[in-house]
């Protein structure tokens, strides 16, 4: 909750703002769905040629002799790579299941916490194949919150288990007296805990 806004220094609770593009944080969501319901693990491999400022239909398209640059997900996370993704999903999954995965991570929905939280979106492409890999890669189509990128990485870390946010687990008095204890809430259960463990494998090592 640290915040800075140079040119604006009237701004405040910058991370609790849904405006900010998803980016490549939303290659988490997109390796979640390859990892559920493309039966992906960490060490699955592709090799792709281009696409590190932007995507084409050409860079969808196999080419054996441009494409040299061999990933698996483990290392097209760790390098943000943005063709990797784009064709796996464009080969792997529909537009509807990435958008319920998004669904699933509580994109489109408020998040409960001390502070109203800007709502972070995702609508996924569903009439344009290059639109939809361009997603699936994080160019478009969402936007996200920090507080939510936070949640996010920490589904990931608590087993596919999403925690309502909170700022204090608990205050004592200068005598010992707990005066206050918060209650452990849970969101959702976004992944599978196998799932989840091997995102978190192929985030670790990135």
């Amino acid at each position: 909750l640290a915040e800075h806004a140079e040119g604006r220094p009237d701004l405040r609770h910058l991370a609790l703002q849904g405006r900010g593009p998803a980016a490549s944080i939303f290659k988490i969501v997109t390796a979640a769905a390859l990892v559920e319901m493309a039966g992906f693990d960490r060490q699955t491999e592709i090799c792709t040629h281009g696409g590190l400022r932007g995507l084409t239909l050409y860079n969808l398209r196999d080419n054996p002799k441009l494409d040299t640059r061999c990933d698996t997900l483990t290392g097209a996370m760790g390098a943000s790579r943005n063709v990797a993704f784009a064709r796996w999903a464009d080969r792997n999954l529909a537009p509807d299941d990435l958008q319920a995965m998004a669904d699933r991570f509580l994109f489109n929905r408020r998040l409960p916490f001390l502070w109203g939280v800007g709502r972070s979106e995702a609508r996924i492409p569903r009439a344009s194949k290059l639109e939809f890999a361009r997603s699936a890669a994080g160019f478009t189509g969402t936007t996200l919150s920090p507080l939510h990128a936070a949640l996010i990485t920490s589904t990931i870390a608590h087993d596919g288990v999403m925690m309502a946010p909170r700022l204090v687990d608990r205050a004592v008095s200068p005598e010992g007296e707990v005066l206050y204890t918060a209650e452990h809430a849970m969101l959702a259960q976004v992944l599978s805990p196998e799932a989840a463990q091997e995102v978190a494998a192929a985030m670790v090592a990135t």
